[in-house]
């Protein structure tokens, strides 16, 4: 779309005449590529929208190309260049060159089910052209077409990335697949090591010289653009920041940063893979540093390892299932050589008779404690190094250390003295087939993860002498169905109860002061707690993933709901009173409470951070109180059943996003003293018809009210005329009817 006069080929670069423009496409005569071009009746104002949108295409700034083209077919509406230029800006297709095939090849930037051949624009630029350009446009329609079949035969598929691994492949500018590995760039080597790295860690990576196999052209992008999507991370593999703008890599990279934006992959999912020489920020990118990785040091196989596993979920549920699969399956082993009938029969009667001494001394062949299977050291065991399946811990043992009985899978009963004060850390860690422990009222502390991993062992009664619970104490003890923490407690630790998954009752009784971090996270089967107005603080995430929990009564003295402290209890969770107070409210503590319908934020609240009722379904209105300073960044996130908000007037920013895709949303005040409403604050928010926007507000950014499709009647300052159509992108602008004010 360059001037009628001269042309340059956006394949090959050769400068040429165009002789005539009669069929409205042009043929390179040094690379036979084929051009379409604008018609001789195209004015210059005509002639610089199109080569203005086309500048905008190959940037990939779609939105400020399509405002060109449309403006070049208002001036010409015969132009079929200008209905062209804006079916790929809706479709976000760039075309960049393939060195492989010689050619132009549509990239396309984002994925939708929508047939490009049905586009009403792109029907227009068939409508307008002439025969040879029609053909023109029609092939290319056909291939950016078929990269919308192969990729949803792609998804059929169920084919998954864990990993995108973006590099420069080629020394000769090459970067597509085929290309002969003596050609290769020292980074394409590290990936190639990379990519089998990840692959003997049961990854699955995506590097386009091992994964293509031979595709070019559309199926060659069709493969590129499903891994992109699918893929959870991206390793920049680099060593020369000159590489970070060749066209592909750049276009590889750009896409997944558009896919992060959009919050379709995690914020730090990209890294850069750099040898020896920092590269900690890619080109354009205003974001912030990239923590980086460098290849050149001896742990930086196990941090990418790290990395990926640590943004995997998907490859991390399967293998912490495989490990509990191969937990499982030794425990059954165990239990088969243990004759658990008779175990059980035997547990029964020592309860009864609450006296296992006597029966120990009745039958000593079988219970006699040996003091040689003990490795004690001033009255602490340190090590258990018998196998039986009862052991009674001599008298005069104070300490049960560190690690004493861990692993130990043939071990059922235990009986502790009551000279036993402190039990440590992994005491009794991951013994399998422990069923019964019977805690004096000496113990004191119960260590960090001191019963974690006793997955048969059914109940503990935590004695009124127990001063504070370590972490993850009891973690994973998978069939506790009860709890009851005694006044005695302090403090219970981070994860203590964690993963309890048939845990379905607690009491904490008045005298704790403090919950732990994830403290009771994942106790899929907790329907009720009680806790006591002797808490002070409850830890992130303390009740996260209790999927059934439907009832909770928090504590007066409480001054924040932590980050993700009921994140996912998306089954029961309908009503929250928060007390008065709490001052502020944290990321994500209640996201994805997809039934919870009400809660009650008291005055005393000053914050609430990002995310905090994000995805909550079901919630249909909410009070902000006075004295909020500003709505975070996704605070109602895709909240589709609220109806109304009032933003009051302590606010003075509405953070991108905060509202977005709350489709129900029908009234909405916005307070005079708000002064910016950012990106997307409102998107999607679908039912809106009225809005008064007050003249305290001085900044309203792009898609602000983007695709609030039943808008009618807007009031907001006249300052803000001439941004409206990005403020109300795809908003039905013709049937709004605008007042300013001053």
């Amino acid at each position: 779309m360059s001037n009628l006069q001269s042309f340059k080929c956006k394949n090959c670069g050769a400068l040429f005449q165009a002789a005539t423009n009669e069929n409205g496409v042009l043929k390179c005569e040094y690379c036979d590529s084929i051009f379409t071009i604008p018609k001789k009746d195209s004015n210059n104002e005509v002639l610089q929208f199109l080569q203005i949108g086309e500048h905008n295409l190959d940037a990939c700034h779609f939105d400020e190309a399509y405002t060109a083209f449309e403006k070049a077919s208002q001036l010409n509406d015969k132009e079929p260049e200008a209905y062209w230029g804006m079916a790929l800006a809706e479709f976000k297709v760039q075309y960049i060159k393939d060195a492989v095939n010689n050619r132009l090849q549509p990239i396309c930037h984002e994925f939708n089910d929508k047939e490009f051949q049905a586009n009403k624009n792109y029907l227009k630029a068939l409508k307008c052209a002439g025969a040879e350009q029609k053909s023109e446009y029609f092939s290319k329609a056909q291939d950016i077409d078929y990269i919308r079949e192969e990729f949803l035969k792609l998804q059929q598929s169920g084919l998954d990335y864990d990993c995108f691994i973006c590099v420069k492949v080629s020394q000769t500018g090459v970067e597509q697949a085929d290309i002969s590995k003596k050609n290769w760039t020292n980074d394409a080597y590290n990936a190639d090591s990379i990519y089998d790295l990840l692959k003997r860690h049961d990854f699955r990576p995506f590097f386009s010289e091992r994964e293509i196999k031979g595709r070019s052209g559309a199926n060659y992008e069709a493969m590129i653009l499903y891994a992109l999507y699918t893929a959870e991370t991206m390793l920049v593999v680099c060593s020369d920041e000159e590489y970070l703008r060749t066209p592909w890599v750049k276009n590889e990279y750009t896409r997944f940063k558009s896919l992060i934006k959009n919050e379709e992959k995690e914020n730090d999912s990209l890294t850069i893979v750099y040898n020896g020489k920092p590269i900690d920020r890619l080109p354009g990118d205003n974001n912030g540093r990239i923590q980086g990785i460098d290849y050149s040091r001896r742990e930086a196989d196990f941090e990418i390892v790290k990395f990926v596993e640590n943004h995997t979920p998907l490859a991390r549920a399967k293998r912490e299932e495989e490990t509990h699969r191969k937990q499982e399956e030794e425990l059954r082993r165990a239990q088969e050589t243990l004759d658990l009938k008779r175990q059980l029969d035997e547990m029964k009667y020592l309860v009864q008779n609450k006296d296992l001494t006597t029966d120990i001394a009745k039958n000593k062949r079988q219970y006699k404690t040996i003091l040689d299977d003990f490795e004690i050291e001033s009255n602490v065991i340190l090590k258990y190094k018998g196998d039986k399946q009862q052991v009674e811990i001599p008298e005069g043992i104070t300490t049960i250390g560190a690690k004493a009985f861990a692993d130990s899978i043939t071990l059922n009963i235990v009986k502790i003295p009551n000279t036993v004060k402190n039990i440590d850390h992994q005491a009794f860690y991951n013994c399998y087939g422990l069923l019964v422990v019977m805690l004096p009222y000496s113990i004191m502390q119960i260590g960090s993860y001191a019963f974690a991993g006793c997955r048969v062992l059914t109940k503990i009664e935590i004695p009124n002498s127990v001063v504070s619970i370590g972490d993850g104490a009891f973690e994973f003890c998978a069939r506790f169905k009860s709890v009851v923490v005694p006044e005695s407690v302090k403090s219970i630790g981070a994860k203590a109860f964690s993963r309890c998954s048939h845990l379905s009752n607690i009491v904490i009784q008045n005298g704790v002061e403090s919950i732990g971090t994830a403290a009771f996270y994942g106790c899929e089967s907790l329907e009720c707690v009680t806790i006591p107005q002797s808490v002070k603080s409850i830890g992130a995430a303390a009740f996260s993933h209790c999927s059934h929990l439907s009832e909770i009564d928090l504590p007066k003295g409480l001054k924040t709901i932590a980050h993700d402290l009921f994140a996912d209890c998306n089954i029961c969770l309908c009503e929250v009173i928060i007390p008065y107070g709490v001052t502020i409210i944290e990321y994500n503590a209640f996201s994805k409470c997809e039934l919870l319908f009400k809660v009650e934020i008291p005055e005393s609240v000053m914050i609430i951070e990002y995310n905090a009722f994000k995805n909550c379904t079901n919630l249909k209105e909410i009070h902000i109180p006075q004295g909020i300073k500003s709505i975070n960044y996704g605070t109602f996130y895709k909240c589709t059943s609220l109806k109304v908000v009032n933003i009051p007037s302590s606010v003075d920013t509405i953070c991108h996003e905060a509202f977005f895709g709350c489709k129900s949303l029908a009234e909405l005040k916005i307070s005079n003293g708000v002064m910016a409403i950012e990106e997307g604050a409102f998107a999607g928010c679908k039912s809106l018809v009225d809005i008064y926007i007050p003249s305290s507000v001085m900044v309203i950014e792009e898609s602000a009210f983007e695709q609030c499709i039943s808008l009618r009647n807007v009031t907001m300052p006249k300052r803000f005329k001439k941004q409206r159509r990005k403020i109300f992108k795809h908003c039905s602008l013709r049937k709004i009817k605008f007042t300013y004010t001053k």
